[in-house]
């Protein structure tokens, strides 16, 4: 990880003409990304062995095209893994809400989708199979892994009707670009209070309800 490091504060270096740059750590994320801030962006450290560099950037450039604010890529070394975007800043809406102004700001999020669904992007379909993968980690890894439990045939058959309901009603509904991740904590409250979106490189061709759900059920 410290050979990472280095060899992003290198390029950083180098792509902004500074060669005293330095960079602050900011976080860490769900995936193994990295974020740095210097020099008015955040630089980031994205393995590619592990991240999804080519599809962070396209869709980056997509819903800008359909006016959503979100990271504008500055720079980009695919083989390395290291990007340069805009600087955001660091609240995200989780920290903007209580029982007052909550009903505002989720409608300012729920007023981004429909933006959001129109994307232009050719993407992988959230389809049968895709929903069978999602759905396998809730039995495999919450009852299974941390709960210890075994389902009876019974029980077994009941999840996988339900598995199978939910798929019918999802394949059912219109389908539209689906960001897949959107919640509080996926969305930036600006300094004029406008919303950006973040963490957007999973985003796929599925039910028009998905994201709202996400947002109005986030755990």
């Amino acid at each position: 990880m410290h050979d990472r490091a280095s060899l992003l504060l290198q390029w950083a270096r180098r792509i902004s003409g500074d060669a005293n740059l330095s960079l602050t750590l900011i976080s860490g994320d769900a995936s193994f990304r990295r974020y740095f801030r210097g020099g008015g962006l955040v630089w980031v450290d994205a393995n590619p062995k592990t991240e999804k560099n080519h599809e962070f950037v396209r869709n980056a450039a997509a819903l800008h095209a359909v006016g959503l604010l979100a990271p504008e890529v500055k720079g980009v070394d695919y083989e390395q893994g290291l990007l340069a975007v805009s600087d955001l800043g660091d609240t995200q809406l989780i920290g903007c809400l209580n029982d007052d102004n909550v009903l505002a700001w989720y409608g300012k999020a729920i007023a981004l989708l429909p933006r959001l669904g129109s994307v232009a992007l050719e993407l992988e379909p959230f389809d049968e199979a895709f929903m069978a993968r999602e759905n396998a980690i809730f039995p495999e890894w919450l009852l299974g892994h941390h709960l210890g439990l075994t389902l009876e045939a019974q029980e077994q058959a009941l999840l996988d009707e339900t598995f199978a309901t939910l798929s019918r009603n999802n394949q059912a509904q219109p389908q539209v670009v689906m960001h897949r991740d959107f919640h509080s904590r996926n969305l930036m409250v600006l300094a004029d209070e406008r919303l950006a979106v973040i963490y957007f490189q999973d985003m796929v061709l599925g039910p028009l309800t998905y994201d709202l759900v996400s947002l109005l059920k986030d755990c």
